[in-house]
C-alpha cells in the first residue's frame, strides 16, 4: 500500500467509520458461522472475502492511527 491511499481519508470521522466498518463485518462473520452451525452449510469464499476485508480495514485503521495521513 502507497501513501496515495491514505490521502483520501480523513482522521477524525474515518476512523470511527472504520471502526464501525470492521464490527459490521465482524458481525457478518459471526451470522455466517451461525448459519453454519445451523446448516451444516459453510460458504468459505465468503468468509475469505470478509476476512480480507477486516484485514484492510484493520490496516487502514493502523494507518490513521500511526500518522500514515498525508495531508
Amino acid at each position: 500500500m502507497t501513501g496515495e491511499n491514505f490521502k483520501r481519508i480523513e482522521r477524525g470521522s474515518d476512523i470511527k467509520a472504520i471502526k464501525e466498518k470492521i464490527l459490521s463485518l465482524q458481525n457478518e462473520c459471526e451470522k455466517l458461522y451461525n448459519e453454519c452451525m445451523e446448516s451444516g452449510v459453510f460458504d468459505s469464499a465468503k468468509h475469505d472475502s470478509l476476512s480480507k476485508e477486516i484485514e484492510w480495514q484493520e490496516y487502514l485503521l493502523w494507518g490513521l492511527r500511526n500518522g500514515m495521513i498525508f495531508k
